[in-house]
């Protein structure tokens, strides 16, 4: 259980850093480019969904700053103040 524990925190890093060519790559099956866009795709998906939430959660904040500006702010915010939950 340990071995899954380590793994996973090594994956939230990758996901985490700013650079798809972090060392974290190792871990994926493949090569490491196929790798990194992997990695890239889920670090999208997941800014992406981050964003939504946050959106989700101040959508007046949101419409008056526009949903550019206001996709851009959260996707900082989500690279800044990384979750600390799976969930």
């Amino acid at each position: 259980m340990r071995e899954l524990e380590t793994l996973q925190a090594r994956f939230g890093v990758a996901l985490d850093a700013n650079d798809a060519g972090s060392e974290a790559l190792g871990m994926f099956v493949g090569g490491s480019q196929q790798a990194g866009r992997r990695l890239r795709i889920y670090r999208g998906n997941t800014l992406a969904n981050a964003a939504r939430a946050i959106e989700a959660a101040y959508p007046v904040i949101a419409k008056i700053v526009g949903v550019e500006f206001f996709s851009g702010l959260a996707r900082q915010y989500r690279l800044r103040f990384p979750s600390q939950d799976g969930d």
